[in-house]
């Protein structure tokens, strides 16, 4: 990467925009997190077996918790790209301003 290529208010604008679909990503992987204990708490109840253990494992073989166990994958996924494309943002910003500081320096000490 050309530290030229580089553009803070690019950069700052980006996260800017991309934080609220952060949170609201991880708000979402938090919540499918949460229900998961829901439906299988709803799926032990209905089951017929006698035993806990039984009901658990009906409860984890059912196809809504399979199904509930793949949305928290993509949440998962999204707020993670959510995530490390804010990470790489920042990164960005810290090079530019380093770089900057000793451009700075360097006119500093030659002027």
């Amino acid at each position: 990467m050309d530290i030229n290529e580089i553009d803070p208010l690019r950069c700052a604008k980006f996260i800017q925009e991309t934080a609220p679909k952060f949170a609201k990503a991880k708000a979402d992987r938090t919540f499918i997190e949460n229900y998961l204990r829901t439906v299988k708490s709803q799926l032990m109840g209905a089951s017929d077996a006698t035993s806990l253990g039984q009901r658990e494992a009906d409860a984890y073989a059912s196809q809504k918790y399979v199904d509930q166990l793949n949305g928290l994958r993509e949440a998962v996924e999204l707020e993670e790209t959510y995530r490390w494309q804010m990470t790489s943002a920042q990164a960005k910003l810290e090079i530019w301003k380093t770089t900057e500081y000793s451009r700075r320096a360097e006119l500093k000490n030659l002027g």
